[in-house]
């Protein structure tokens, strides 16, 4: 009598992870390949302060009518250096180049393509890998055969399990850093929440990456749950 293997939706319970793994990363792959900045906040808030930076005005050339006194002037100018320098706004130390911010979408995209093109492997073991092992085996369709692609896909799957470690990390950290932002938001003083006021339109975009696919809660127990669903099926255990 022949061993049945449990199955749910036509595919073995040990093919289930891969499957998961293939839907959430599939929308992962297409937001780093059609929209890096959801990814990075720098890249959003770099193309938000080039977009609203104002232009510089032109210099007045005509004379001025009452010439300052010495002393004036270097009090004027003490007090508005001291003054550039206690209302520096963040944004400006945050600000990547063009060229910098060409180079990580770049990198972001690389990465996409990557995922995506794992994620072809992954569609190609469950859907079309059983059907070509029986296609072009020598022996015919008997349960070594079986056992040796499955053994196969098996290895995969552990292999694929390791990458979920690093957006479970990634997520984690992103966690704490918005926790500790939030604490940090509540103990700002009056004179930094009037200069915030003018990075409100920056620090709506940087919200806006916290919530892609999710946000960093959702990925965190996604990944959790599929990487160590992998694993198990990796080493047997499904």
């Amino acid at each position: 009598m022949p061993i049945t293997t449990p199955t749910i939706l036509g595919l073995p319970t040990s093919h289930l992870p891969l499957l998961l793994h293939l839907l959430i990363e599939t929308p992962a792959s297409l937001s780093f390949l059609l929209r890096p900045e959801s990814q990075l906040p720098l890249l959003s808030s770099s193309s938000s302060a080039s977009s609203s930076s104002p232009s510089s005005p032109s210099p007045s050339l005509s004379p001025s009518s009452t010439s300052p006194s010495p002393s004036s002037t270097t009090s004027t100018s003490s007090s508005s250096s001291s003054s550039s320098t206690a209302l520096s706004s963040p944004r400006s130390s945050s600000i990547i180049t063009p060229q910098q911010a060409t180079e990580a979408r770049l990198i972001l995209r690389n990465f996409g393509g990557l995922l995506l093109s794992v994620n072809c492997l992954v569609f190609y073991l469950l859907f079309l890998f059983p059907h070509h092992h029986r296609r072009f085996s020598s022996t015919g369709l008997r349960p070594e055969n079986e056992k040796e692609g499955e053994e196969l896909i098996r290895g995969i799957t552990g292999c694929l399990s390791l990458y979920h470690v690093f957006p479970l990390y990634r997520a984690w950290k992103r966690i704490c850093m918005s926790s500790s932002s939030s604490s940090s938001r509540a103990a700002v003083d009056e004179n930094i929440k009037k200069r915030k006021k003018d990075l409100r339109g920056e620090e709506g975009k940087e919200d806006e990456t916290q919530k892609t696919l999710g946000g960093p809660v959702v990925h965190f127990v996604v990944h959790m749950i599929v990487g160590g669903l992998m694993g198990a099926a990796g080493l047997g255990l499904l």
